[in-house]
This record gives C-alpha cells, sequence and structure tokens, in this order.
C-alpha cells in the first residue's frame, strides 16, 4: 500500500533515468538494513520450521535485510540494480546483450562498500 501510495504521490519524471532515479527513491524507503528484523529459532511458528532453524537451540537471527533493489526500464530495455554492500547503481543494458548464443548469462555485481574520494573536486566559491 506505501509504495502505491508514494508511487501516485511522487512528481512525474521528464525522462527514463529521472524516472528510475525517482523509482530508486521510493524503493528506498523500503530498504531492511541489516539487524532490523530478527527472529529466535526456538520460538518459531509452523511456517517457518522447516527454513529457520538452529542446532544446539535457541538463537537469535538477522531473518530479513534487502539484498538488492531492482528497477527496470522497459522502454530502453535497461536493468538498474543496487546491493546492499555497494549501494552504487549499476546498469545491465539489454540490447547489448546476444540472446541469440545459448546459454545462460552472469554478470558480477559490486557488491562492496567503496565509496568515491571527491576530495580533488574541492574549489573555492567564485567572488561576488
Amino acid at each position: 500500500m506505501r509504495a502505491t501510495l508514494f508511487s501516485h504521490w511522487a512528481n512525474p519524471a521528464p525522462t527514463a533515468a529521472d524516472t528510475v532515479n525517482l523509482g530508486f527513491h521510493v524503493l528506498n524507503t523500503f530498504d531492511i538494513f541489516d539487524g532490523a528484523v530478527r527472529s529466535d529459532t526456538g520460538n518459531q511458528s509452523e511456517n517457518t520450521k522447516a527454513f529457520l532453524s538452529s542446532k544446539g537451540g535457541s538463537t537469535v537471527v538477522d531473518t530479513d535485510t534487502t539484498e538488492w533493489v531492482v528497477a527496470h526500464d522497459r522502454t530502453n530495455l535497461r536493468t538498474y540494480v543496487r546491493t546492499y554492500g555497494g549501494l552504487e547503481v549499476q546498469m545491465v543494458d539489454l540490447k547489448r546483450i546476444d540472446f541469440a548464443k545459448p546459454g545462460l548469462r552472469t554478470i558480477d555485481l559490486k557488491v562492496d562498500f567503496a565509496p568515491e574520494d571527491i576530495s580533488a573536486r574541492s574549489a573555492p566559491l567564485p567572488a561576488r
């Protein structure tokens, strides 16, 4: 419901790139950071016992984290992804992949936090 309302309230963007950027801002409001959702493995419902268990007794574990966020530009056939660790938006241009060749494709994503050092770009303000 929240995603629907946020999407409805957002100002329309003039370009595809602006729309993707806006989409990431909307999706960012749903990020679940590591540690935000935890469960006790010793106190599980019937639905979660099959995939969340701990040998040797009860353990509190992180169960939900936003591992990646994905946006698709269906007009330009581009897929954008941001990983939990990397935070940088990466793009796959589907028009540049030769799908006529058989077999599955993989792409290694940046998953490490590596901020760009912009210190050298510092400049004094123009005089008035």
